[in-house]
């Protein structure tokens, strides 16, 4: 095996991310980030059998209503 990619967060540190999002045509939109805690990765965990439940460090949400055009 070899590691693709590492996003682990060391303690105390942070992490900025970017991500862009097709909006719909109508309606509002609602986004959620969560940062959790795991033991290890999903695949390692489910693996051993382990069943340490993954624990909320921080969690956002934030709604982004319509942008309806404005008529003349």
């Amino acid at each position: 095996t070899r590691i693709v990619e590492d996003t682990r967060i060391r303690a105390f540190d942070s992490d900025t991310s970017e991500y862009l999002f097709q909006a719909p045509e109508t309606g509002s939109v609602r986004i959620e980030a969560v940062l959790l805690y795991r033991r290890a990765h999903k695949e390692l965990m489910d693996f051993k059998g382990w069943t340490d439940p993954d624990i909320v460090m921080e969690k956002e949400s934030l709604m982004i209503p319509s942008q309806r055009p404005v008529r003349n």
